[in-house]
């Protein structure tokens, strides 16, 4: 027989969770305490969730310690940019290089004219302006690097075709034939001017200057290697031979007026006849070149 109910402590049950639902200790799992502290904001700053977090000074710049030391970084930072300039000027004059690239498209089209056909050219002196000589853009007998540039690059990028057509391509191969002519030209120029020193040849001859007249000889080696692909190795050798001795008679005739200046009233003097000799050395020195660089493309 089941005991009887006593409605009295039933009432009082009801009661006391009605009373607890209204209380703050009941567990409510919207106000209820968060398991971890948030971090993400500056102290226990509790706001709204749209409210955003008061801002707190940054201390870098109200420290004068660290005020000091972001100074004095700043300064050793801007020392250190001047020293490198200072020095960077030195090693390459970035003015000068200035002027071996001022050319336009049509100079360009001119120069290139001129390198495979120099025989018409009659006028080979340079023009000057207040001591200075006139842009290459103004004046086609100019020297510059342009061209000579942009001529290494696409030797060495037609290079790269022909080994793949070959089924001879590969990053090395291509990297040693960069690296090669590069290593030719910085000793063919020194080879210049150490024979101009040891012959005691006096030359307004500067080092850009004889890079841009050497770097001219990519044209006609380009030349040779396309109708050598086209081709077969007759038309290589006779592009090369064309281009060569294009290329011969455009450095004589316009080197002859640089080098040694003074030796033009003692043509068959001493120094008229070493002059000679170095232009002789230069002549014959680009077709050795060319034929050396290209030789390999070809089946």
């Amino acid at each position: 027989m089941d005991p009887p109910v006593n409605y009295d402590d039933n009432v009082h049950h009801r009661n006391q969770y009605a009373d607890n639902q209204g209380s703050s200790e009941f567990y409510n799992p919207v106000n209820s305490q968060q398991f971890f502290d948030d971090t993400s904001g500056q102290g226990t700053y509790r706001g709204d969730a749209g409210s955003p977090p008061p801002t707190v000074p940054n201390k870098m710049f109200t420290d004068p310690l660290a005020s000091m030391a972001f100074q004095y970084g700043s300064n050793f930072a801007n020392s250190g940019q001047e020293y490198v300039n200072s020095n960077f000027a030195r090693v390459i004059p970035v003015s000068s290089l200035k002027y071996y690239f001022a050319v336009d498209n049509s100079y360009v089209f001119r120069k290139l004219l001129l390198l495979l056909l120099p025989y018409a050219h009659t006028d080979w002196s340079v023009r000057y302006a207040k001591s200075e000589p006139v842009a290459p853009r103004h004046e086609i007998n100019a020297p510059d690097l342009y061209i000579p540039l942009m001529a290494f690059v696409t030797y060495v990028i037609v290079s790269g075709l022909v080994l793949g057509i070959q089924d001879k391509f590969s990053p090395e191969n291509l990297g040693i034939i960069a690296s090669t002519a590069f290593v030719m030209e910085c000793l063919a120029v020194c080879l210049i001017f150490a024979t101009l020193y040891f012959m005691s040849v006096n030359s307004a001859l500067k080092t850009f200057d004889l890079i841009a007249f050497f770097g001219y000889k990519y044209v006609g080696m380009i030349f040779s290697i396309v109708i050598g692909v086209l081709t077969n190795g007759i038309g290589y050798y006779c592009a090369l031979g064309w281009t060569g001795l294009a290329v011969s008679f455009f450095l004589v005739r316009t080197l002859r007026l640089v080098i040694s200046q003074e030796a033009t009233s003692n043509v068959m003097g001493t120094v008229g006849k070493k002059r000679i000799y170095v232009l002789i050395m230069i002549a014959l020195l680009q077709p050795i070149m060319m034929y050396w660089l290209t030789c390999q493309f070809i089946k």
